[in-house]
């Protein structure tokens, strides 16, 4: 965290983390509010497997899962706003910590990880024909947004949404990352988070590999369909935090 942050920005970023803070848990505990938000297993594979399997889940694992997954949730958006503080979470919730290790030794229980042969792999596509395909795709999607690669030191777009202040999406290629990963950011007070943290996952796996530039764009189109589901509640969570706070956005 910042030490020369002033009171305001932090009573700020505080209201912020308790909203995107209710939208995880109201995702999680399934709120009709949020029923169209797309559950993806590249940005919410816990979540993922929970829905699979919610109706075979013993009512203890559910219950003691999705307590930890709010907690979770809740810790990522208190950690892209103030970045690392105090304990990490294991050490903070070793009882949610024991949820989620009996929730994943059960969903082993019922899929056989030891038959699953991984798929031939051929050389993936350069990294340049990845950025030139999500620029172009997210063009097409969202022509509103103006390129700004230099704001999060990745591939960023923006559009304003108030008097000074611009609302981002950011996707990761990453030098080394072979997946791609979708960030929500803003300007001020500026903090990026991955849409996974939505659904209490740590980061966003999109387009695996880099196989193939049709795959890539698929890609990028499932990706922007949950962005898309999920930007009208962001931005009502920042916009709800400035004027709580007597702020203009």
């Amino acid at each position: 965290m910042n030490n020369s942050m002033d009171e305001k920005e932090k009573n700020l970023r505080s209201t912020i983390t308790r909203n995107l803070g209710d939208i995880v848990e109201g995702i999680l505990t399934k709120n009709p509010k949020f029923a169209n938000i797309p559950i993806h297993q590249e940005a919410a594979q816990s979540f993922s497997h929970y829905c699979k399997y919610e109706e075979k889940l013993k009512n203890d694992i559910k219950s003691r899962f999705i307590k930890a997954q709010i907690a979770s949730g809740r810790f990522f958006c208190e950690k892209s706003l103030f970045g690392h503080q105090g304990k990490p979470f294991a050490q903070r919730y070793p009882e949610h910590m024991k949820a989620r290790e009996d929730f994943w030794n059960w969903i082993k229980s019922q899929e056989d990880y030891s038959s699953q042969i991984g798929h031939a792999r051929t050389a993936p596509i350069k990294k340049a024909i990845v950025n030139k395909c999500v620029k172009q795709t997210i063009k097409t999607r969202h022509p509103e947004f103006k390129v700004d690669n230099k704001a999060f030191g990745s591939i960023g777009y923006y559009r304003n949404i108030g008097f000074k202040n611009k609302i981002f999406l950011v996707v990761d290629t990453g030098s080394w990352r072979t997946t791609l990963s979708f960030m929500f950011g803003i300007d001020y007070p500026k903090f990026s988070m991955d849409v996974a943290e939505f659904f209490a996952d740590h980061q966003s796996h999109y387009g695996d590999g880099y196989q193939s530039i049709e795959q890539v764009e698929n890609a990028i189109n499932k990706a922007l369909d949950l962005v898309d589901a999920l930007m009208p509640f962001y931005l009502e969570a920042i916009e709800c935090a400035f004027t709580d706070n007597g702020l203009q956005v």
